[in-house]
């Protein structure tokens, strides 16, 4: 019994030993299967997903909403007060430079021109009749003259001293008069006067031309709120003249916006209300410096209205960009791997892993913009870019696929 005792002792050291070494035995595998499998992923090529870059559009042009006016307006003020007597065009009327419009009551201005004329005419009257008198007197001085040459020629043939100097002297006298009425300084007083009357005549003419009201250009009538029997006074603006043969459109750019415009020479533009029909306008302005006050740079375009789609006030949408302009260099917004502020992509590169900085703009659907560090054609890594290190082995999904 003892001895029985002795031997199951040993049977049950024997097989906890044995299952100790199997225990250690499992361990030892177990943590050998690691290793083994580390060694087989170093070993392997990553496998990933690629994708051309290429451009895709960022959307519609980018636009700007601008402002239509006539390339020509001109206010129309009075330039006379008075009571409103005709009103010879209306609202919208089509007018040509010089064209009445108002006529206002000259009553007043028509008697002061009358007598700015009969002054004149007196004037004139005066200096015709100087002109016949001087005339006279000029054929009785030389008739004059003529008798007191005989005078003196045949006093110097006598030997009476005090004789020939009194005719000599009544001779000179004769001649100085002659010379002092052709030197025409018994007319210049009338004419001063003549002078003065017709000055008085041509304001006259401007005070009675002032109270008709001309159009100062060529155009279409606006603003036009008068009505005859209105008094109104000197410098009150009555309406507008708007030439719309020819329209200006007009708009302030940020400094982005102004950068997609500068260097062009005309834009597009098209009516919210008829999207389809897009003209195109010349540009005649695009300032280099921004406003002091709102920091925007002025836009101005011209553009030929013969039709008379566009009228002064409307807005229009001019496109800043065309749509060319908008297809761009983009790649896949997931395949972008962010480092703080820094953003990459991963490049395929010959089997190997090429990490590129690259600058990043608009986003349009899964797309976004490069605006730098990338070359249309160049394979980018879309899928597990995240897990690759500059210089990895990598092999695309398809090539892995077909091996």
């Amino acid at each position: 019994m003892f001895f029985r005792l002795i031997k199951q002792e040993r049977r049950s050291k024997a097989a906890l030993a044995a299952v100790f070494a199997m225990a250690l035995m499992a361990a030892g595998c177990s943590s050998a299967a690691p290793a083994a499998e580390e060694t087989v992923v170093e070993q392997q090529v990553t496998v990933i997903k690629t994708e051309a870059a290429a451009t895709h559009s960022m959307g519609d042009p980018r636009e700007q909403v601008a402002e239509v006016s006539a390339s020509v307006r001109l206010d129309i003020p009075t330039m006379a007060s008075g009571k409103i007597a005709r009103v010879l065009k209306n609202n919208g009327d089509t007018v040509q430079k010089g064209e009445a419009i108002i006529q206002l009551e000259s009553n007043l201005a028509v008697l002061d021109r009358k007598r700015a004329e009969t002054s004149l005419s007196a004037a004139e009257q005066s200096l015709v009749k100087a002109k016949q008198d001087i005339a006279s007197s000029r054929s009785t001085l030389l008739n004059n003259i003529a008798n007191l040459e005989t005078q003196y020629i045949q006093a110097s043939a006598g030997d009476d001293q005090n004789l020939i100097d009194a005719a000599r002297r009544n001779l000179e006298s004769a001649k100085q008069q002659l010379a002092d009425l052709d030197n025409g300084s018994s007319l210049s007083g009338l004419q001063s006067q003549i002078d003065a009357a017709r000055l008085a005549v041509e304001q006259a003419d401007i005070q009675l031309d002032s109270y008709q009201i001309t159009a100062p250009a060529s155009g279409t009538i606006t603003d036009f709120a008068v009505s005859e029997g209105m008094t109104i006074n000197a410098g009150t603006v009555v309406a507008v003249v708007q030439n719309v043969k020819q329209i200006s459109i007009k708009t302030e750019l940020s400094e982005p916006a102004a950068e997609l415009a500068r260097g062009k020479s005309e834009l597009v533009y098209y009516n919210s209300e008829n999207p389809s029909v897009k003209k195109k306008a010349k540009v005649v302005y695009l300032a280099s410096v921004p406003n002091a006050k709102t920091r925007m740079y002025a836009l101005e375009l011209t553009t030929d209205n013969a039709d008379g789609s566009l009228k002064p006030g409307s807005r229009v949408q001019v496109e800043l960009t065309t749509v060319a302009e908008e297809n761009v260099i983009a790649v896949p917004s997931l395949s972008i791997v962010r480092e703080g502020s820094e953003t990459f992509v991963m490049l395929s590169n010959a089997g190997t892993a090429e990490k590129r900085a690259v600058k990043l703009g608009r986003i349009n659907g899964v797309y976004q913009e490069v605006i730098e560090g990338l070359k249309e054609g160049e394979t980018v890594v879309v899928s597990g870019q995240h897990t690759l290190s500059d210089g990895q082995k990598i092999e695309n999904e398809e090539a892995a696929k077909q091996s």
